[in-house]
């Protein structure tokens, strides 16, 4: 996704560097380093069960994929495709949606346009004006029982993801996603004992720890005021990588060499024993990390 200066920005500030760089300057044939797919925000190959799919905004992304596969298989499963954008200048892979919509019976999909402007049409560019909601998809689908996978920022996860817990659907029928930014560090941390999943009591406030970044060797101080490991990492340098930065891709996921971690609540990443995800961690005793 090509990004612009942001509009209050002051005169001078450039544009995404990144995204105008692939847009600009990277051509086919061109090798860059990434890292390979990873997590376990994948389609369930195997089941026959109706499937909802639920997007916001750049979260298409892995759900037009898993789509993709469908209409490849000639899937019979029923699907529906639930997208949000602001508008029609933001509505990406508009004509392969309505391609596929238009080629498989078994594939109905509803836009929302949250900030429609006079030029979107609605009933062509878009079904409804507002945001994806589980009301909607509820009169929709008349029945809970398909597998819903939802990606898009944290605000409409924790949305449609507690709307669909008060609808009945089971928590093993929903998966989820997130492109979101965490809203910042938490106030207290509960400690979990060699990565475990469930807190236990507290530190206090003012405690410190020391953390060893064995790969860079690098020791420094943590206090409450550094916020997470991953942000401690960051401030000295050390390469640490990271996607969601909210617990719930597993994208930062690192071995604990030495020590106790904690979360103000539990991940939504799948974590063996011995892991950690830095990215909402905090250090509950000192720390040796395999970064």
């Amino acid at each position: 996704k090509r990004l612009a200066p942001p509009a209050n920005a002051q005169p001078g500030v450039p544009p995404g560097l990144s995204s105008n760089f692939f847009h600009e300057r990277l051509g086919e044939g061109q090798i860059i380093e990434a890292y390979p797919p990873a997590g376990d925000f994948c389609l369930d190959h195997a089941s026959t069960r109706p499937v909802v799919f639920v997007a916001g905004g750049v979260g298409v992304t892995p759900l037009l994929s898993m789509l993709n596969w469908l209409a490849a298989m000639q899937s019979q499963r029923e699907i529906w495709f639930f997208y949000c954008v602001r508008d029609r200048t933001e509505h990406a892979f508009y004509a392969q949606l309505k391609a596929i919509s238009e080629r498989m019976p078994n594939v109905r999909s509803l836009v929302f346009y949250s900030r429609p402007s006079p030029t979107c049409r609605q009933g062509i560019d878009y079904d409804f004006n507002g945001r994806v909601n589980v009301d909607i998809i509820r009169q929709a689908l008349t029945a809970n029982n398909y597998q819903f996978y939802v990606c898009g920022s944290a605000s409409m996860m924790q949305s449609i993801t507690t709307e669909l817990r008060k609808w009945g659907v089971p928590e093993a029928d929903v998966f989820t996603e997130s492109f979101g930014v965490s809203a910042g560090p938490a106030p207290t941390v509960a400690s979990v004992p060699a990565n475990q999943g469930s807190p236990a009591a507290g530190r206090a406030k003012g405690t410190s720890f020391r953390i060893n970044f064995s790969k860079s060797k690098k020791i420094v101080t943590w206090t409450p005021r550094n916020g997470s490991l991953l942000e401690l990492a960051e401030a000295a340098g050390v390469n640490a990588r990271c996607a969601c930065r909210a617990g719930m891709c597993g994208t930062c996921k690192t071995a604990i060499m030495n020590g106790e971690v904690g979360y103000a609540s539990p991940p939504q990443a799948q974590l063996q024993s011995g892991y950690c995800l830095p990215c909402v961690a905090r250090p509950t005793t000192d720390l040796v990390l395999d970064l």
